[in-house]
């Protein structure tokens, strides 16, 4: 009954996210074929506050670009049995039959590239309603001229909780040029986490009850992790040397791993200002630097402190890349924390693991209860183009799928992917609901994938000086004409 209380109180929350960096490219299996004692959560009392039209069976054509990175299809042909699969099967089917329109997908391309969209509206080809790409080829998109602004759908209302706070962030100069929410699957699974074995937590130095514990009480700070990741280490075979047979403290990639120690402790390499500028705001800022010197210093400590599978493939790796093989080393028991996306939750499922979800560590100290937040891996945001006949039609279909998404696909994914079978405990299904109610996001990554910070950390940089006076000229201009190019 705790339980399901405790998953039934997530389905009511209000989502408010970022984004930054790239989702993967695994899918968690949603099959719910093991079954579960959960119930059904109730629908969200929510509504869009749109008025039921007929657009005559149209056909609303989205063009996604992104599909092998995208973890859950959100416009799927037919049910399959596949939790999410159906879940966004009848969300769309739904709206299909309130507005008298059907939902057309195709697939191209990878996203980073928006060559296929200057070619349509090049034309004047009115090809597709709306296209699926990466954040930050969105905002280069917007520089071309080849996206129509938000500003232009008057039915999207950004206040409803179904888009989020986080859109807020997304805002240059007052204008806004995508939106993303809850008709976006991605959103869901691009959650960065940290994940923890429960076994190697039950040595009496730690307790597995330590991490929830800590952030709680708003004590979960980045000197203690690394102090529980130390009491991790072990020599296993008793060699003498460092090598994939030992225990490490930590198991990760550069992109998924260092950038979220700054964005959890409120720290941003570029931000805005009270103009709703960009700027590049680690310039002169003493608490990014301290910060980047503390984790450098104590993930380099020993060398038995973290497994860099980026710089160290592991050995069996097979040609698995390198966030699979993060998975490998902490699946089979052989690190204390991971960080991943929850994409990647499914993939520990094939280990004898138990394992839990906690969300980064910050800084400072919070106050008792004060929320952690999280960060997902990518937006992968719809644009509309140029070419679009009818915005009034796209904004109000945007909407309802948004609205809808919010009321029946989000409850389902925590509901029965999250909570039936990709958690073991209530404590982690808290702390879930904490990160998802509490994003934040680096805007580096999003206006230009230039992920300074992560990529020089990950390869022990210690002068945090020279990195950044080597990136903030490039920065500085490429945010100049970022700017010019959006007027």
């Amino acid at each position: 009954m705790k339980k399901i209380t405790a998953l039934l109180l997530l389905a009511s929350l209000i989502l408010t996210t970022f984004s930054c960096g790239e989702t993967t490219p695994d899918t968690p299996s949603t099959d719910d074929s093991t079954g579960s004692d959960l119930t059904e959560p109730a629908e969200t009392e929510l509504s869009d506050d749109l008025a039921n039209e007929d657009f005559g069976e149209y056909q609303f054509r989205v063009l996604s670009s992104v599909r092998g990175q995208a973890t859950l299809n959100a416009f799927p042909t037919e049910e399959n049995g596949d939790t999410m699969n159906d879940a966004y099967y009848k969300r769309n089917k739904k709206i299909s039959e309130r507005f008298n329109v059907e939902f057309v997908e195709s697939t191209d391309g990878d996203g980073l590239d928006i060559s296929f969209i200057r070619k349509d509206v090049s034309a004047g080809d009115d090809a597709y309603d709306l296209y699926q790409i990466w954040d930050r080829i969105a905002i280069s998109a917007a520089q071309e001229g080849l996206i129509s602004s938000i500003d232009h759908l008057p039915d999207i209302n950004i206040s409803k909780p179904y888009w989020g706070a986080f859109n807020e962030s997304l805002t240059i100069k007052g204008k806004q040029w995508y939106v993303t929410g809850d008709e976006n699957p991605v959103l869901l699974t691009g959650l960065v986490a940290l994940f923890f074995s429960k076994d190697m937590a039950d040595d009496p130095a730690i307790g597995r009850e330590t991490f929830y514990n800590d952030v709680r009480q708003g004590k979960w700070t980045i000197d203690k992790f690394f102090g529980y990741a130390k009491q991790a280490l072990r020599d296993v075979n008793g060699n003498g040397e460092v090598d994939e047979g030992d225990i490490f403290g930590i198991a990760m990639t550069n992109n998924t791993f260092f950038v979220d120690f700054f964005t959890n402790s409120g720290a941003r390499f570029i931000d805005k200002d009270k103009d709703d500028v960009p700027y590049l705001a680690v310039v002169g800022n003493t608490r990014y630097s301290d910060i980047y010197d503390k984790v450098i210093a104590n993930s380099y400590s020993d060398e038995r402190m973290l497994f860099n599978t980026t710089t160290t493939p592991l050995s069996d790796a097979n040609g698995k890349d390198n966030l699979s093989q993060t998975l490998m080393l902490f699946g089979s028991g052989h690190s204390l924390f991971a960080g991943t996306t929850m994409s990647r939750a499914g993939t520990l499922r094939s280990y004898d693991l138990d394992f839990g979800i906690i969300p980064f560590p910050t800084a400072d100290e919070k106050k008792p209860g004060e929320a952690y937040t999280g960060r997902t891996d990518s937006l992968v945001p719809y644009v509309v183009p140029k070419t679009n006949t009818d915005l009034h039609r796209t904004g109000v279909l945007l909407e309802a799928l948004a609205c809808e998404g919010h009321k029946s696909v989000r409850p389902t994914y925590y509901n029965v992917v999250l909570g039936a079978k990709e958690t073991r405990d209530d404590d982690s299904i808290e702390m879930l609901n904490m990160m998802f109610s509490n994003r934040c996001v680096e805007l580096e990554s999003i206006l230009f994938a230039t992920r300074t910070i992560e990529y020089t950390m990950g390869t022990k940089n210690e002068n945090f000086a020279s990195t950044l006076v080597s990136a903030q000229s490039n920065l500085e201009q490429r945010i100049s004409d970022l700017l010019d190019e959006l007027e």
